[in-house]
């Protein structure tokens, strides 16, 4: 799971927000998944059973969605059968930082099994976004250290000491887990024999059995990420601003019809951290267009993209914290109107084509009244100095901030890097 690089200026509340939700996908993403077979010679029960597993998440009624495809370039999620590698997957969206030529998740033995079935739950568990329960920092488990790293440097697994560490005995944060309750029944908990835990002395005597199926608590915490998608969306219109009244964690989705072919922008705006992630319908199925991240910094999400007359997109916002109100102020005409305090805006507009506004230059919104767009402002960069992008009529600005350059171009001073380490799944019996 990757570590994130976070400033450490942040609130304890903004940054808990963040690490929780990171890895989690949009809600209504199509997860995509491609099972590498041809090389790795997995029987036909094997791939079933990957199949069945995802259907079992499914059938929970979450609103993520699973294709399977033919081929690894057209896939988030790709799965090999390599044995003698250990099962193991990438967590959620760590997944997008690895080559398509690379595996995301293996199998490395039996899935028939009911510990194999198990196992092609829980990888797909840390798929859609999950860590190990075991490192829950609420479980009060005190381990045997030493034990630990000799057991499973031992065969089948012969882990060496920093992926025993890191896989069993790293606790999480308790920034990275949501809630107080330890659940020894969900399917992301491993299975330990007797002897490796000091503390509780229950599962020091009997162990912590094999968890066999998705607990009750797992399914009420994935639906409380991924709840049923609603059918009708709103749609989000040019020179149009939006109230996102979102707690941590909750989503927004709106859909997209352009009346015309142009250059858009969208974006938000508030002291707010969000994704904000645009989908293209492509044949009845939404397929990934663009999308930006600003977690972390005090900067808003914004794409500027080229979309296309009577095509539909979908756009689909995540808050991950909303640490202070905005003030922000919207023209309409020649007048200035301010909107209450609220934790962010979503706005969406095309560049505008009348004449030149006024050149005013300041912090805020300065109107200048055109016939077919009511209004127009500019607004100034936090040194002062003119900042050339235009904002359109009903576009609400935000004084003090300025707009985020691609987190792929900043992976130091971004919110997290792009690399990532998959969690791996100690060999069972």
């Amino acid at each position: 799971m990757t570590e994130p690089i976070l400033r450490p200026d942040l609130s304890p509340d903004r940054l808990s927000a963040i690490i929780l939700s990171r890895t989690k996908w949009v809600n209504g993403t199509v997860l995509r998944y491609c099972l590498l077979n041809e090389s790795d010679g997995a029987s036909a029960e094997q791939l079933d059973e990957v199949r069945r597993a995802f259907q079992d998440w499914k059938d929970i009624g979450i609103g993520l969605e699973f294709r399977e495809v033919d081929r690894p370039s057209e896939s988030e999620i790709r799965i090999g059968f390599r044995q003698g590698d250990g099962s193991w997957s990438y967590v959620g969206r760590d997944a997008l930082g690895i080559s398509t030529r690379e595996r995301t998740m293996n199998f490395g033995w039996d899935l028939t099994s009911p510990h194999g079935k198990a196992t092609a739950r829980h990888e797909i568990g840390h798929a859609l976004g999950f860590a190990h329960e075991h490192q829950n920092p609420f479980a009060g488990i005190e381990w045997d250290d030493e034990k630990v790293y000799v057991t499973l440097a031992s065969p089948p697994n012969n882990w060496p000491r920093e992926q025993t560490f890191h896989n069993i005995l790293r606790k999480l944060s308790i920034s990275e887990v949501e809630g107080s309750d330890w659940d020894p029944e969900s399917i992301m908990e491993y299975p330990f024999p007797p002897g490796l835990i000091l503390r509780p002395e229950k599962y020091n005597r009997e162990g912590i059995p094999d968890p066999l199926l998705i607990s009750e608590k797992d399914r009420t915490y994935i639906k409380r990420w991924y709840p049923p998608m609603e059918d009708k969306l709103s749609e989000l219109h040019p020179f149009q601003s939006v109230e996102l009244d979102l707690a941590a964690g909750e989503q927004s989705d709106f859909a997209i019809v352009p009346s015309e072919t142009r250059m858009y922008e969208i974006g938000t705006l508030g002291d707010s951290d969000v994704v904000i992630v645009l989908f293209e319908e492509v044949d009845g199925e939404l397929r990934y267009f663009t999308g930006e991240d600003d977690s972390g910094e005090d900067t808003n999400a914004r794409l500027k993209v080229r979309l296309f007359e009577g095509r539909r997109y979908v756009l689909r916002t995540r808050l991950y914290s909303a640490w202070g109100p905005g003030r922000p102020r919207s023209c309409s005409g020649d007048r200035v109107a301010e909107f209450p305090l609220i934790p962010s805006l979503l706005t969406y507009a095309s560049p505008a084509r009348a004449r030149p506004p006024a050149r005013v230059w300041r912090l805020g919104t300065t109107c200048d009244a055109a016939p077919e767009r009511g209004c127009q402002g500019r607004r100034g960069r936090p040194d002062g100095r003119p900042d050339h992008g235009r904002w359109t009529a009903s576009l609400p600005t935000l004084p003090e901030r300025q707009l985020k350059r691609p987190q792929s171009s900043c992976p130091s001073g971004g919110s997290l890097v792009p690399a990532a380490q998959p969690v791996t799944l100690p060999l069972g019996p």
